[in-house]
């Protein structure tokens, strides 16, 4: 994967995601997350070849395909790297996040929160600003839907705790809110 990547594999693939056609688009998504993979070499590589604002665009006009693959692109970019995780949340990130947890397809919401949390959990700047995204609204939402299985209601949670903190959690969980 570093070979490929190394070769110019990520800025073709930056290029196609702003420039080519819908289907390009998607899958240019697609290949960037299957190359970053948790190579934090290739991770570095794709955030500076500008893939990230491309990508936010893509959660915000992107087709129904778009967004999914481009929320796991972003989610496997920022992953234990707090500069990469700075660089997605100052794309402008977050809020589109959040409004796919609100409005996205079962798949869109699951991937959502998975990326979320890898964006947001550990960084107080972040964390607040998922929280005036109106995030903990949006993640109990899926934590009371009941067309979501166990473990995306459990992730949903794992991600609301890493962004308000354990102690708050807990006096979420007792105050029945989950429940509603």
């Amino acid at each position: 994967m570093v070979k490929a990547a190394g070769l110019g594999a990520i800025s073709a693939l930056v290029h196609l995601l702003s420039d080519g056609s819908d289907e390009q688009k998607s899958r240019a998504a697609w290949a960037l997350g299957c190359i970053l993979g948790d190579v934090e070499q290739n991770k570095n590589r794709a955030a500076d070849a500008g893939a990230i604002p491309p990508l936010v665009q893509l959660l915000q006009t992107g087709t129904d395909p778009q967004k999914l693959e481009a929320t796991a692109a972003l989610g496997r970019i920022c992953y234990q790297l707090e500069d990469v995780k700075r660089k997605v949340a100052n794309a402008g990130a977050i809020p589109h996040l959040v409004h796919l947890l609100r409005y996205g397809t079962n798949d869109q919401k699951h991937m959502a929160v998975w990326t979320l949390c890898r964006v947001a959990k550990g960084v107080e700047n972040i964390t607040s600003q998922a929280v005036q995204a109106g995030a903990v609204e949006a993640l109990l939402l899926v934590i009371r839907d009941s067309s979501h299985d166990k473990t995306k209601k459990g992730e949903a949670e794992w991600t609301l705790c890493g962004i308000i903190g354990d102690n708050k959690f807990e006096q979420l969980k007792k105050s029945n809110l989950f429940a509603l």
